[in-house]
C-alpha cells in the first residue's frame, strides 16, 4: 500500500495525500480510515528452540552405562574369572604331583642302588617306581582328585574324589590294559556318589606284576 498523508479539515473532511500515486483525495475521515486503514502494532513470534528434557537425558545415560557394564562383563570379568579359574586348577595339580613324589622320594635312592650294586642285591621282583608314576598320571591325575596315595612293595592303594561316573567305568578297563599290572581292588561298598555334582569317590589298591 502506497505511503501518504492525511490532513483533517474543519468540517470533519479529511484530505488524502497519496504520494507515490501523486494524486489527493477528499472524504469523510470515517470512510476514508475503514477504506484506508493502516496497522499500527507489529506481532512478533519466536520459535523457541527445545532442548533435551531430564527424563531422555536419564534415559540415554542409563543405556551408555549397561552398555559399558555388559562389556566390562563380557570383555574383562569372564575372562578373567576363567584365567582364575585354570590357574587354580593348574595349582592344586602341580600341588598333588609334588605330594606323589614326595611319596615315592626313595626313588633316587632306589636308582643309586640299582648303580651300585648292578641290581644284584636289589629285590628284583619290585616294580619300577617310574612305571608306577606313569600309570598314575595316565589314568588317574585327569579324572580325579587323589587324597591318598601308598605304595609299599608291589602294591598301590589310592583315594580318589571328584571323578565323574563314567571316568569310575574306564579306570578298571585301563588298569586291566597295563602291563604291568597284575590286578585291582576297587570295593563296590567305598564308592560313594554324589548326586548334586554327579561325581563319586572311591578307594582302590594295585597289585603290580613282578618286575623279574
Amino acid at each position: 500500500m502506497s505511503s501518504g498523508n492525511k490532513k483533517k479539515t474543519a468540517d470533519g473532511d479529511v484530505t488524502y495525500y497519496d504520494v507515490a500515486a501523486g494524486v489527493s483525495r477528499k472524504g469523510k475521515a470515517r470512510k476514508l480510515a475503514s477504506k484506508y486503514s493502516s496497522k499500527d502494532t507489529v506481532n512478533l513470534c519466536i520459535r523457541e528452540r527445545k532442548g533435551l528434557s531430564a527424563e531422555l537425558f536419564f534415559l540415554i545415560l542409563a543405556g551408555i552405562l549397561i552398555v559399558l557394564l555388559l562389556l566390562e562383563f563380557f570383555g574383562v570379568y569372564r575372562p578373567y574369572l576363567n584365567l582364575e579359574t585354570a590357574e587354580k586348577d593348574l595349582a592344586q595339580q602341580q600341588a598333588e604331583v609334588q605330594r606323589i613324589k614326595d611319596e615315592i622320594k626313595d626313588m633316587d635312592e632306589v636308582r643309586e642302588e640299582y648303580r651300585k650294586y648292578n641290581y644284584e642285591h636289589f629285590p628284583r621282583e619290585r616294580v619300577d617306581r617310574l612305571d608306577v608314576l606313569d600309570l598314575v598320571e595316565t589314568v588317574f591325575f585327569d579324572r580325579g582328585i587323589i587324597t591318598s596315595f601308598h605304595l609299599s612293595k608291589n602294591t598301590l592303594t589310592l583315594q580318589l574324589t571328584d571323578v565323574l561316573l563314567e571316568d569310575s567305568y574306564l579306570i578298571p578297563a585301563e588298569l586291566e590294559a597295563s602291563e604291568i599290572v597284575l590286578g585291582y581292588d576297587m570295593p563296590r561298598s567305598e564308592v560313594k556318589y554324589d548326586e548334586a555334582t554327579g561325581k563319586v569317590a572311591f578307594g582302590i589298591t594295585i597289585t603290580f606284576k613282578d618286575a623279574a
